[in-house]
């Protein structure tokens, strides 16, 4: 077992020397974390129709539209079908903008 005296304390281990590291490090790689596969932006965007709000309108803006077919009107199936794509996407949006932020974050600390 190899010491060393550091003040008034023995440690009983030395450490790798420069050489040592520089081997280790050719053998085995870099010593740093893999950060996770992460999902395509549009598995994430369609993640957001799950949302059970989100389907209870699309249910009625398919009723609003199927109703305007025979009545001429579709000015409301229209209008849902639209706050569903503003409501997603700014969902999406931020989500994603905090990911973002959240990944620069983990920049600073590692």
């Amino acid at each position: 077992m190899l010491t060393r005296k550091t003040s008034d304390r023995v440690l009983p281990f030395q450490g790798l020397t420069s050489a040592q590291v520089k081997l280790n490090r050719e053998k085995y790689g870099a010593n740093i974390f893999t950060p996770p596969e992460r999902e395509p932006l549009w598995k994430l965007f369609l993640e957001k129709f799950e949302d059970p709000v989100i389907r209870i309108l699309m249910i009625a803006a398919a009723i609003a539209i199927s109703v305007g077919i025979f009545e001429g009107e579709y000015a409301e199936g229209l209008g849902i079908v639209a706050a569903i794509l503003l409501a997603t996407t700014l969902a999406f949006a931020n989500e994603y903008k905090a990911s973002k932020e959240f990944d620069i974050l983990n920049q600073v600390y590692d």
